[in-house]
C-alpha cells in the first residue's frame, strides 16, 4: 500500500502543479489565483440558477429535483470533457516507458492513470454540483442523512462518467492505432462523440411552444432520472433515506470501477504501445523534390502540423466553433418553435425574422471568441523555443503565422454555418456580406488576443500537452477574457436589438447597427495588430526556458 501511494504521488507531482500555492514564488501564486477566481465565478452562477429552480418548484414541493438536474448536467459535462481529456491523461504519457520498465502490473498503471483522471473530474464536479447541494440545504429542511449522502455523491459522482469517457477514449485510441494518421482519426472520433452529446443536450433543452419554465424543469428532471443513475439515487435518498439503497449505490460504483480496470488492463499496454509506434512508409519515388515557398506560408504550414499533431488542442479549441455549426442547424430545424416561444414571452411582434441578422452575428462573435487556438501555440513550442528564436526570420512574422494558422483552422466551420443560414433564411446581399465579414474579423481578434496573452503568460516547461492546453495561465486568462467579452457583446447586441425591435421594428436598422458594430470590431483588430507589430519582437525575445 505504501508503494502504491508513493507511485501515485510521483505520477501526480507534475500534473497537479496548478493547484499548488508556494510562498517562495509569488508570481506563481498570482497565476494560481486565476483558476480559483474562475471557479468561484462559475459556482456563484450555478448557485444563482439553483435558487431560481428551487423557487419555481416550491409550489409543487419538488425542490429536490434541483439535485437531480445538476447531477445530470454534471454527468453530461464530465463525459463531454472527459472524452478528449482521456487521450492525454491515459495514453501517450511521458512516464509510460519508465513505468512499464518497472515490475508493475498494467492494471496498476491503468489504475494510477484513471485515479489521476478522477481527481481532475472530482474538482470539476465540485464547481457544478456543490453549489446546488448547498443552496438546497439552505432552502429545505434537511437532516443529517442529507449531508452524509451528499458527501458520498460528491465522491462517487465522477466515477461512472469517467469510465464512460475512458471507454470511449480506449476505443478511439485502439481504432486510431490501426491508421497511419492516428491523431486525425482520434480528433474526428472525439469531436463526433462530443457533438452527439451536445445535440442530445440541445434536444433536452428545447421545451416546445406552450410549456412554461416549470414544465421545462420537470422535462429535464424526467430525462435525468432515466439517464443518470446518480440523479435517481440522489433524489430518492434525499427524500427518503434508505440504508440498503445507499450501500448498493456505493457498491455499484466501486464494482464498475474495478471491473473496468481489470478488463481494460488486458488491452491497455497493447494499445498504448501501438500509439507510440512510428509508421514508416516506403516511397515508390527514388527522388525527392523540395518545393520553394514563402516564409509566411512555411511558418503557417509548421503551425498547422503542430495543431494537427496535438489532439487535445484541436478538441479543446475548435469545440466552440463546431457548436456554431450544430447550433445553426438546430436554429434552422426548430425555427418555428423558437419563434413561438419568443412571441409567447410577450414581445411586440409576431415574427422574429427582423432579429435573425443580429442573432446570427452575435452567434458568430461569441463562437469565435470562445474558440481561441493561439492561446497555447507559444507554450507548445516548449523546449524548442530557443530553436524557433534562432530561425533567421523576423519574430513578428513567426507570431502572426500562429495567428493566421489559427484563423485558417476556424474559418471553414464558420463559413459552413454561414452558408446554412444564408440558404435557409435567404439573407439579402448586404446581410450576407456583414456575416462573412464578421466571420473573418472576429476570429482574427480572438486569435490575436490569444497570442498576446500567451506571449505575456508563457508556460514552456511542461510535462504534457494537456497541461498547456487545459491548465496553463494563458489558457485560463484567454477563457476569462472571452467570457467577459461574450457577456458584454451579448448585452450590447441584445440591448440594441430589443430597442430597435420595440420602438422601430425595421430590419434595415438592425443591419445598420451590425455594420457599426462590425466597424468597431475592425478598429479593435487594427489596434491589436499594431500592438503586436510594435511590441511583438520584444515579447518574443524574452521567451526562455
Amino acid at each position: 500500500m505504501k508503494k502504491m501511494m508513493s507511485l501515485i504521488k510521483a505520477c501526480l507531482t507534475d500534473e497537479m502543479q496548478l493547484f499548488k500555492l508556494k510562498k517562495k514564488n509569488q508570481g506563481r501564486n498570482a497565476k494560481s489565483i486565476v483558476p480559483i477566481i474562475l471557479s468561484l465565478f462559475l459556482m456563484l452562477y450555478v448557485a444563482m440558477y439553483s435558487q431560481i429552480i428551487i423557487d419555481a418548484l416550491k409550489e409543487s414541493n419538488q425542490q429536490s429535483y434541483v439535485l437531480s438536474i445538476f447531477a445530470f448536467i454534471t454527468f453530461i459535462l464530465t463525459i463531454s470533457e472527459g472524452i478528449y481529456k482521456s487521450g492525454s491523461l491515459i495514453f501517450n504519457c511521458k512516464d509510460d516507458e519508465l513505468l512499464h520498465s518497472l515490475p508493475i502490473k498494467s492494471s496498476t498503471i491503468l489504475f494510477i492513470r484513471i485515479f489521476k483522471f478522477y481527481l481532475f473530474e472530482f474538482i470539476f464536479n465540485l464547481v457544478f454540483l456543490l453549489p446546488a447541494i448547498i443552496v438546497y440545504a439552505l432552502q429545505a429542511k434537511v437532516g443529517i442523512s442529507y449531508y452524509f449522502v451528499s458527501f458520498f455523491v460528491l465522491l462517487l459522482a465522477p466515477i461512472i462518467p469517467i469510465l464512460i469517457s475512458s471507454l470511449i477514449g480506449v476505443i478511439a485510441n485502439a481504432l486510431s492505432s490501426k491508421f497511419k494518421k492516428k491523431n486525425i482519426f482520434q480528433i474526428i472520433f472525439s469531436l463526433a462523440i462530443i457533438t452527439v452529446v451536445f445535440i442530445y443536450s440541445m434536444k433536452l433543452s428545447y421545451f416546445g411552444d406552450d410549456s412554461g419554465f416549470v414544465d421545462f424543469i420537470l422535462s429535464i428532471n424526467k430525462y435525468a432520472m432515466k439517464c443518470c443513475y446518480t440523479s435517481n439515487v440522489f433524489v430518492d435518498l434525499t427524500e427518503s433515506f434508505n440504508l440498503l439503497k445507499f450501500f448498493i449505490y456505493i457498491l455499484i460504483n466501486f464494482a464498475l470501477f474495478g471491473l473496468f480496470i481489470i478488463l481494460m488492463s488486458k488491452v491497455y499496454y497493447k494499445v498504448n504501445s501501438k500509439l507510440k509506434e512510428n509508421v514508416v512508409i516506403k516511397s515508390k519515388k527514388s527522388e525527392y523534390h523540395i518545393e520553394n515557398s514563402s516564409v509566411t506560408k512555411a511558418l503557417i504550414k509548421k503551425e498547422f502540423n503542430m495543431f494537427i499533431n496535438t489532439p487535445v488542442l484541436v478538441v479543446n479549441s475548435i469545440f466552440g466553433i463546431v457548436l456554431y455549426v450544430v447550433g445553426v442547424v438546430f436554429l434552422c430545424i426548430k425555427y418555428d418553435g423558437i419563434s413561438n416561444v419568443i412571441v409567447y414571452d410577450n414581445l411586440p411582434f409576431k415574427d422574429i425574422g427582423i432579429l435573425l441578422p443580429m442573432i446570427v452575428y452575435t452567434f458568430i462573435v461569441i463562437s469565435s471568441l470562445m474558440s481561441s487556438v493561439s492561446s497555447s501555440l507559444i507554450s507548445l513550442e516548449g523546449k524548442k523555443i530557443n530553436v524557433v528564436k534562432s530561425i533567421p526570420v523576423d519574430s513578428y512574422k513567426i507570431i502572426m503565422a500562429k495567428v493566421y494558422a489559427s484563423f485558417l483552422v476556424l474559418i471553414p466551420f464558420l463559413l459552413i454555418g454561414d452558408l446554412i443560414v444564408f440558404i435557409r433564411f435567404r439573407f439579402n446581399i448586404f446581410e450576407i456580406l456583414l456575416c462573412l465579414a464578421a466571420s473573418v474579423v472576429f476570429p482574427l481578434i480572438a486569435e490575436i488576443i490569444g497570442i498576446i496573452v500567451n506571449l505575456k503568460y508563457p508556460k514552456l516547461d511542461w510535462a504534457s500537452e494537456a497541461e498547456v492546453v487545459k491548465q496553463s495561465t494563458s489558457s485560463l486568462v484567454a477563457v476569462l477574457i472571452s467570457m467577459f467579452a461574450s457577456v458584454l457583446i451579448l448585452g450590447i447586441n441584445g440591448g440594441i436589438t430589443i430597442a430597435i425591435a420595440f420602438f422601430v421594428g425595421e430590419r434595415l436598422l438592425i443591419d445598420l447597427a451590425i455594420l457599426v458594430l462590425l466597424m468597431i470590431g475592425i478598429g479593435i483588430y487594427l489596434l491589436l495588430f499594431l500592438l503586436v507589430k510594435k511590441r511583438g519582437n520584444k515579447w518574443f525575445s524574452k521567451l526562455n526556458i
